[in-house]
Formats: structure tokens, C-alpha cells, sequence
């Protein structure tokens, strides 16, 4: 994940669980890419999607 540092934050997305309206993450979208940040079983998981 040290290749997202310094870059600048594009903009957010909420990550929202449809058939119960909770919001389980965000989705910044940066630079070069973007990461998923979400909160599963009390974990918060991390993923890299950069392109």
C-alpha cells in the first residue's frame, strides 16, 4: 500500500450494503488508482485496486 502515499485523494465513494442500508466502507479514488476500505466481522480490510 506505500505506493498511495503522497498521492492526492480524488474523491470518496461510500460502500453501502443495499438490502440493509449500512454503509461498510469508502472507496477513495487517488492519483494513480484506488483502494477499497471496508469493515468485515469487526476486521477492517484493505484492498488495492490501482491501475
Amino acid at each position: 500500500m506505500s505506493r498511495f502515499l503522497g498521492q492526492s485523494v480524488r474523491g470518496v465513494q461510500r460502500i453501502v450494503d443495499q438490502p440493509i442500508e449500512l454503509e461498510v466502507g469508502i472507496r477513495p479514488a487517488l492519483d494513480r488508482g484506488e483502494t477499497r476500505m471496508v469493515v468485515m466481522a469487526d476486521e477492517l480490510v484493505i484492498s488495492d485496486t490501482a491501475a
